[in-house]
């Protein structure tokens, strides 16, 4: 490759990207507006990472492979289509998602400091979690009892609390269901506040550290070695579901490990533009390693419980982690550097789509269970439907009221914008 390209290339995302290569304390001081137009391209591709969440529980119904120990509403014809979307995006999303989360805790951190960082992750993640949690947590459990006994799963009488469900359902009925995301990230924010408060000023850059390595193309691979080992331990933070209030350490450990990877990358913010101008070798890369864990997901070439198996199962899912990881960063920090209105809405409401959409998806998934539709069509009715009444649900009764004060701090309607302004004048 000419290196002419990389370094053109660095130098224009260089002064793109201003506002993320200054020091911290430049950092603090900058314009609010300024920084987050900066930061539309990474906004964007959070709210992605979220909203892919709707699509793969929308194609749980229909999966040839599920997840295991995941007992869905309801189990209907398997459709190729929505079991390959699922099982294409599922190795890459989360991790993508606890990155960003992680890139976004730092850039807080440095900002605002550890007690505004301490009170805005209370906001953003702790009281949503609790008050979803008492909310649409109990809505969702009521939907899934109903598509049990109606699809003869469980009894009449053990849709009441106090009856126990059957062991395979009763096993994982009690949990934050979809919620898990913030609790894990509860937990991570929390260390990472503790560790700053106790160790100050141990972050310091890749050039104060005076680390020679230079970031090349196969930096993505170096950083699946640790996950992949990880999860050659256990598989089960990509192949199973454990609904629990606990909190599950592999899936906790494993994902923790993006979680610093993203704090990592806003710290060194000069040497993750260097490493992420390979995207399209990232993201071409990570095609024949997904082809290969499809493969061993659907076909018994390999025993998956064996050592090899499970070190072969892991080291693909990482390097497909990691690869698509970088690949799209790289692509967002390039192509997409600012935010427009729609993309601001958007990256807003997904928050919001996300914590509501489950029981939507649920209650398609029971109603549209005795049609006699093609199953990818079902797919596709409770996507787009789910995702429409999660936009509409929260244009109405979540983006200018106190829920989206917490989800996303406050906007005002328009009509006040407007009002505003002509008093300003």
């Amino acid at each position: 490759m000419n290196n002419a390209m990389p370094l053109a290339w660095n130098r224009e995302r260089l002064s793109d990207f201003g506002a993320i290569i200054m020091s911290t304390s430049q950092i603090t001081t900058s314009d609010p507006e300024s920084l987050r137009n900066t930061l539309g391209g990474m906004s964007a591709l959070r709210a992605i990472a979220m909203l892919l969440g709707i699509t793969l529980h929308a194609s749980m119904a229909y999966l040839a492979v599920p997840l295991k120990d995941m007992r869905w509403v309801v189990q209907d014809t398997p459709s190729l289509i929505s079991d390959f979307a699922y099982w294409w995006v599922h190795p890459w999303r989360l991790p993508l998602f606890f990155f960003l989360a992680g890139f976004f805790a730092k850039l807080t951190m440095d900002r605002h400091g550890v007690s505004q960082f301490a009170r805005k992750r209370f906001k953003r993640l702790v009281i949503p979690y609790l008050v979803a949690a008492w909310t649409i947590g109990p809505i969702l459990y009521v939907v899934f009892v109903c598509g049990w006994y109606l699809t003869g799963q469980c009894t009449y009488a053990q849709m009441m609390p106090h009856v126990p469900l059957p062991p395979e359902l009763q096993k994982n009925s009690f949990g934050p269901a979809h919620l898990w995301f913030l609790q894990d990230l509860i937990i991570m924010s929390s260390v990472y506040l503790f560790l700053s408060v106790v160790m100050p000023g141990t972050d310091k850059s890749v050039r104060e550290s005076k680390i020679i390595i230079a970031p090349g193309w196969w930096m993505p691979i170096a950083a699946a070695i640790p996950t992949g080992l990880l999860l050659w331990s256990d598989l089960s933070p990509v192949v199973a579901h454990h609904n629990t209030f606990l909190a599950d350490p592999p899936r906790l450990l494993y994902f923790t490990i993006y979680f610093i990877g993203g704090i990592v990358a806003f710290q060194n913010r000069e040497w993750f533009i260097q490493a992420v101008r390979f995207p399209t070798t990232h993201l071409l890369l990570s095609v024949p390693f997904s082809i290969v864990f499809l493969v061993l997901l659907r076909t018994e070439f390999i025993d998956l419980q064996s050592l090899t198996g499970r070190l072969l199962m892991g080291v693909t899912v990482a390097l497909i982690a990691w690869l698509t990881i970088y690949g799209l960063m790289g692509c967002f920090l390039h192509h997409w550097n600012s935010e427009g209105p729609l993309v601001r809405y958007i990256a807003d409401s997904s928050y919001w789509m996300y914590l509501c959409h489950l029981p939507i998806v649920a209650s398609l998934d029971v109603a549209l269970h005795w049609t006699d539709i093609p199953p990818v069509l079902k797919f596709l009715v409770v996507s787009s439907a789910t995702a429409v009444l999660g936009l509409l649900s929260y244009q109405w009764f979540v983006r200018y009221t106190i829920i989206g004060d917490y989800l996303h701090g406050r906007r005002l309607k328009p009509d006040r914008v407007a009002t505003a302004l002509t008093a300003y004048e």
